[in-house]
């Protein structure tokens, strides 16, 4: 989560999640056991807004190897 919308929860004393991107779903497990589990997956594109009807977004997981 980056710029605008993280920076208007700041202003109201609200912490933005912690997040990361990833290009392989080696980086994707890695950054998840530095986030912390659980962790949340979406897809980033421009090319579709509601990621979850295309199952680009996955809530809940809970190991290194589902965040793959």
């Amino acid at each position: 989560m980056r710029g605008g919308w993280s920076s208007l929860l700041a202003a109201h004393g609200l912490t933005p999640p912690r997040s990361a991107q990833a290009a392989t779903p080696e980086d994707a497990a890695e950054a998840a056991r530095g986030l912390g589990f659980p962790v949340a997956r979406k897809a980033v594109t421009a090319d579709a807004m509601h990621k979850t009807e295309l199952g680009a977004g996955v809530l809940g997981l809970g190991a290194a190897a589902a965040a793959r």
